[in-house]
């Protein structure tokens, strides 16, 4: 079980990262607005640590635009 101060730290090491990804963000001339102020608002669940690599994000990323592309075709043909 996780000390008082660890938990702390993961929370606060959760927020930066938010941070961050709300400030790479911002640094696009069309930065999706949205999804900076969702960055913004989230202090999410710490203790359940996930690092995803930078090959699983670009998979899941991958896999959602799939998703979508099929999603909406289906809808079209309709």
């Amino acid at each position: 079980m996780k000390t008082k101060k660890e938990l702390i730290n993961s929370w606060i090491k959760k927020a930066e990262k938010d941070l961050l990804a709300a400030q790479h963000e911002l640094s696009f001339p069309d930065a999706v607005t949205e999804s900076v102020c969702f960055h913004c608002q989230q202090v999410r669940y710490p203790e359940e640590l996930l690092e995803p690599t930078s090959e699983e994000a670009k998979e899941a990323f991958e896999i959602a635009t799939k998703i979508k592309e099929f999603v909406l075709n289906r809808i079209v043909s309709q």
